[in-house]
């Protein structure tokens, strides 16, 4: 009789260790898919705040003269504050964030002046767009 109460504990020790590392693996498996989640949900932000700048100086560009239009992008990218700039030599508007760096195209390359952007306005004069 003592027998088969020593062989039930020891079968039980050796089912809660399984479980535990079958648990071990799970949670392993889940941080980082939730960690990858994050990744590309902040890429996807810094994604859509590089083409809202790329579209607005275009359709700034494109209005002609006197056009002008305000940038309203997000305080955050994933909690960190953030960098745009605009490279009217490249034609490329950029975005720097904490987790990485985002690039889009900028249709025009007549911006006259490079610079970093956050939540500014955006005017066409005299063939140029100036940002500030």
């Amino acid at each position: 009789m003592g027998t088969t109460r020593g062989q039930a504990a020891l079968e039980f020790m050796f089912m809660m260790g399984l479980a535990i590392i079958v648990l071990g693996i799970s949670l392993a498996i889940y941080v980082g898919t939730n960690t990858d989640a994050v990744s590309l949900g902040n890429k996807a932000a810094a994604s859509a705040a590089c083409n809202q700048v790329a579209a607005t100086v275009s359709a700034v560009a494109a209005g002609g003269n006197g056009t002008q239009a305000a940038l309203h992008l997000p305080p955050t990218i994933g909690g960190s504050g953030y960098n745009v700039s605009v490279n009217s030599t490249a034609k490329r508007v950029s975005v720097n964030y904490a987790g990485g760096f985002q690039s889009c195209p900028l249709q025009t390359s007549n911006v006259t002046s490079n610079a970093n952007v956050n939540k500014t306005g955006i005017v066409s004069n005299s063939g140029g767009v100036t940002l500030g």
